[in-house]
């Protein structure tokens, strides 16, 4: 089982260095110049699924709402924080119904073919 504390520590790199992941958007929400768009990571029954909120620039969000945006996505983000929003251990707590939120910055976004 994970604790927030382990996730945080795995996203939140006290060097800097960015993460890297590849997901589906979820959603995407206007702010100001920019978005936040949320990407869906998991793939069920592999670990807790982690969904990511990140701050990212107008033109790369513009071109895929403007070409469909339900394929995956290469993703490099600067995380800042992790929270869990659910924790639904069953009969037996595995943590693979956790859910965490990784809030941050998206540093880099290519659509996969």
């Amino acid at each position: 089982m994970q604790f927030t504390v382990d996730v945080r520590r795995a996203l939140v790199r006290a060097d800097g260095r960015p993460v890297f992941f590849v997901g589906s958007i979820r959603d995407i929400d206007r702010a100001a110049d920019s978005y936040v768009v949320t990407f869906d990571t998991n793939t069920p029954g592999t670990g807790p699924s982690i969904q990511f909120r990140l701050q990212c620039d107008s033109e790369p969000i513009d071109a895929a709402l403007k070409e469909g945006f339900r394929r995956r996505f290469a993703v490099i983000a600067a995380v800042s924080d992790v929270r869990m929003t659910r924790d639904d251990p069953g009969p037996i707590a595995t943590g693979l119904n956790r859910q965490y939120i990784a809030s941050g910055e998206c540093l880099f976004l290519d659509r996969l073919q």
